[in-house]
């Protein structure tokens, strides 16, 4: 197979190569002056060979990086072509909120779709964004990668909140420990209040802190003091994006034991692995 990647998509296009023994095709990325983007394949490409084109679509640059790369390969005739979108950006814009608000999350997936077989991407806000794309999209979970991680090193799993709590169950019966969540009270963009919702005691336990993505941080510092003020032994995070806006990674890492993400975001935090979960999804989009 003919791996594609733009400026966004390493290392984890690197690795899904490696693992996967494709071919890295040529790919010229560049701005003009007045800063539009200029995107061109280099190698020729076969229509019969499946071709991967993986960009992390963190901002808008990158998205349009995406789109102009499928473009690029559909000119080839190329007959499969998998996007792949370790960090699905504008995920959180997926609904109406006030009325008039467009649905960002529905436009991008439209962009990004024509003349896609399948969509891979892992762990998006929320699910039902599979609506948004007309093909087949795959969802990796990032659950047994914060296993690998973790494994025999904690003793209670915590979501910061309710909706994260089937993310909790997961790494936590993975982990053979109990899970649990808390209740949290957005007051603004950066401060949120917090509390228990149950009796599991946090005392002398060696907690993990599970989310799906830490853009501020605010919700996770909360998190870490209440549960160190109930008498955590140690606090380690793990989100599956990690955005970290304003610093936060640093102000995270003063209050926990350990910060860590998967690599769909490359930051200095990046401890978890995420390329290989990645590459067996695009197998299986290969052979469907």
């Amino acid at each position: 197979m003919n791996i594609v990647t733009c400026s966004y998509g390493n290392p984890v296009g690197e690795h899904i190569r490696e693992i996967l023994n494709g071919n890295m095709v040529n790919v010229i990325i560049k701005k003009f002056p007045d800063g539009e983007i200029y995107l061109r394949i280099v190698d020729e490409l076969k229509p019969d060979v499946p071709v991967i084109i993986i960009n992390t679509t963190i901002n808008t640059e990158a998205v349009l990086e995406m789109a102009f790369a499928i473009d690029a390969v559909k000119r080839f005739h190329v007959k499969k072509i998998i996007a792949v979108t370790p960090y699905f950006g504008y995920g959180r814009q997926d609904k109406q909120f006030l009325p008039g608000e467009a649905i960002s999350a529905s436009v991008i997936a439209r962009m990004l779709t024509d003349g896609v077989s399948d969509f891979i991407m892992v762990e998006p806000h929320s699910d039902y964004i599979k609506n948004y794309f007309d093909c087949k999209v795959h969802i990796v979970s990032a659950a047994s990668a914060i296993f690998e991680k973790f494994k025999d090193k904690i003793d209670l799993v915590v979501s910061p909140d309710k909706g994260g709590i089937g993310r909790a169950a997961t790494v936590g019966k993975l982990l053979n420990t109990q899970y649990t969540y808390l209740n949290k009270k957005r007051i603004s963009s950066y401060e949120v209040a917090m509390e228990f919702t149950d009796n599991i005691s946090m005392n002398g336990k060696r907690i993990l802190i599970v989310d799906d993505l830490v853009s501020t941080g605010g919700t996770i510092i909360k998190a870490s003091e209440l549960i160190k003020k109930a008498g955590a032994l140690e606090i380690h995070v793990a989100c599956t994006h990690g955005l970290f806006i304003d610093n936060s990674g640093y102000k995270i890492s003063r209050v926990v034991d350990s910060l860590n993400t998967t690599d769909t975001v490359q930051t200095p935090y990046s401890t978890i692995p995420i390329s290989k979960y990645i590459a067996r999804s695009i197998e299986k989009a290969v052979d469907s």
